[in-house]
């Protein structure tokens, strides 16, 4: 995995475990990272099913934020 990737991995953990850890201070940040990685997985395999079935639609909103590199804050 390149170094671009990971980064942005660690900053979708991190909007994850933010709101998170603000509600309660002791929140596992490991748990809180595998129940991220095991989202993140089953939405991979979500779209790889709905590609195989040629029915996956892509929100061109969300398509077109991560073209410009827009984030919402």
């Amino acid at each position: 995995m390149d170094e671009l990737k990971i980064v942005k991995v660690e900053e979708e953990v991190k909007q994850v475990f933010e709101p998170l850890k603000a509600k309660d201070e002791n929140l596992n940040p490991s748990l809180i990272k595998l129940q991220w990685l095991a989202e993140r997985a089953r939405k991979v395999e979500r779209i790889k099913r709905e590609l195989e079935a040629g029915t996956y639609q892509v929100d061109s909103t969300l398509l077109a934020k991560a073209l410009l590199n827009i984030t919402d804050e």
